[in-house]
C-alpha cells in the first residue's frame, strides 16, 4: 500500500515538474507586447481654479475661473527644475489673453481642445520636449466685476 502511495506522489510530482516545464517552453520565442504608454509612465496633474483678470478699457471687467488638468511624463517631471504646473498656469494666462478671442456671453462657444492643445504646444517648446501628453481645460467661467463685489458683500453679512 505505502509502495502504491509513493508511485501515485512520484507520478503527481513528475505531472508539475513536466507541466511547468511545458509552460516556460512555450513562452519561449514570443513577442512581447508593447506597453500602454498611458499606464505607469504619467502623472496626472490637476492644477487648482484660478482667476484670469479681464482688463478692457483699462478698467477691470472681471475675472476668468480656469481649471486645468495635464499628464506629464513622470521621469520628466522628476527631472525638471521648474514646476511644470507654474509653466502650465502662465501660458493658459498667455493663450487666454493673446490667443483666445473671449466672448463673455457665450463662453461654451470657445474651444476648449483648441486652448489646451495650444497650451500643450507652447509648453513642451519651452520644455524642449514633448513631456506633457495632454492638456485639458475642464472649465472656463466668466464672473463680472460686480457679482463679485456682491458674493463678497454677501459673504461679509452672513458671516461666511
Amino acid at each position: 500500500m505505502i509502495a502504491k502511495a509513493g508511485i501515485a506522489a512520484t507520478v503527481a510530482i513528475a505531472a508539475a515538474l513536466g507541466a511547468g516545464w511545458f509552460a516556460i517552453q512555450s513562452g519561449k520565442g514570443k513577442p512581447e507586447t508593447a506597453k500602454d504608454p498611458h499606464f505607469g509612465g504619467l502623472d496626472y496633474v490637476k492644477l487648482e481654479a484660478f482667476g484670469v483678470p479681464v482688463i478692457h478699457d483699462r478698467e477691470l471687467e472681471g475675472y476668468l475661473l480656469a481649471e486645468i488638468v495635464f499628464t506629464i511624463d513622470a521621469k520628466v517631471k522628476a527631472a525638471l527644475s521648474v514646476p511644470p504646473e507654474y509653466l502650465i498656469k502662465e501660458d493658459a494666462f498667455r493663450t487666454i489673453y493673446g490667443e483666445v478671442v473671449v466672448d463673455f456671453d457665450s463662453l461654451d462657444r470657445i474651444d476648449l481642445a483648441a486652448m489646451g492643445d495650444a497650451i500643450r504646444t507652447h509648453v513642451n517648446e519651452r520644455l524642449k520636449t514633448d513631456a506633457i501628453e495632454e492638456v485639458l481645460v475642464q472649465r472656463l467661467d466668466y464672473i463680472p466685476r460686480d457679482e463679485i463685489r456682491d458674493n463678497a458683500a454677501r459673504d461679509a453679512a452672513t458671516g461666511g
